[in-house]
């Protein structure tokens, strides 16, 4: 997988052409009518969401740094950690019950955050890690709990839960990403957010061309999280 210094070159992807849906050199706090069913209440959402998801994602991190534990090669022999399985498992919580399908990259088949042990194919959360991840999927739920039921129903969100794997995976992950890009029935590219949740304070983009939303907090003093 492309590290996240290759995004620029990768905008032909229907998943970057969905995050990079709105300029980033958009104003920072671009006004928005937060309506209930916007993509502005979607993608805010999803910035929350993120958050939630940075601790255990830096958690994560942290056993992959140390160790290797946390991660291994799938069969195209392309890198996958325990991060990566996770993520994109409570976006999923996060996602479904409001949205007709969704396109994640990893295969789904041997993920679980239902209940413990925690697992993203052969890799298993350690105990000291189950507390973490049912507190952030309690947290993911109440957030998916707050969007208008079926109000996102024509839109195909394609998750990349950890842009940067192999980064991340080798001590050099500090800038991956969690990229969410959301596509009409036609396919088109609509909204999409940008998030990077090793920074400190975790810096996003994220918009909606069609509604005019553009929004971000990328350091130096810009504007907060929605």
């Amino acid at each position: 997988r492309a590290p996240p210094a290759a995004s620029a070159r990768r905008l032909h992807t229907p998943l970057a052409r969905a995050a990079h849906a709105a300029p980033l050199h958009a104003p920072r706090l671009a006004t928005a009518v937060m309506s209930e069913g916007s993509s502005a209440v979607l993608l805010s959402t999803c910035a929350e969401a993120c958050g939630e998801l940075s601790e255990l994602v830096a958690a994560i991190y942290g056993l992959v740094s140390a160790d290797g534990s946390a991660a291994t090669l799938k069969q195209d022999k392309s890198v996958f950690t325990l991060a990566d399985g996770l993520v994109q498992a409570l976006l999923r919580r996060l996602l479904a019950p409001h949205v007709a399908s969704i396109v994640g990259e990893e295969d789904e088949s041997e993920i679980s955050v239902d209940r413990p042990p925690f697992r993203a194919g052969e890799l298993i959360a350690p105990a000291e890690l189950e507390a973490l991840v049912l507190r952030t999927r309690d947290r993911v739920d109440a957030l998916s709990g707050q969007l208008a039921g079926g109000a996102f129903a024509d839109l195909t969100p394609f998750i990349d839960p950890i842009d940067g794997t192999r980064e991340f995976a080798s001590r050099k992950g500090e800038q991956c990403t969690i990229c969410i890009g959301f596509a009409t029935p036609t396919g088109a590219a609509h909204a999409g957010i940008v998030y990077r949740p090793l920074t400190s304070p975790p810096t996003f983009a994220l918009g909606c061309a069609a509604e005019g939303v553009a929004r971000s907090s990328l350091g130096g003093g810009g504007g907060g999280a929605p």
